[in-house]
């Protein structure tokens, strides 16, 4: 699969959980550590993909 149809997957991914958190739906517990783990992927594929286009 492309990289960048990885990335996008995972920002709404992390979209949908971050609006999760916001109406307090879910509390500051593992939502909160997989939403930032899973920015973290998100930038390393981003920065993955730009260093491969240059």
């Amino acid at each position: 699969m492309n990289w960048n149809l990885w990335a996008v997957i995972l920002s709404i991914l992390v979209v949908i959980i971050g609006l999760y958190e916001i109406f307090a739906l879910g509390e500051y517990t593992w939502t909160n550590y997989l939403s930032t783990f899973l920015f973290a992927v998100v930038v390393v594929l981003i920065l993955n993909s730009m260093n491969k286009t240059q």
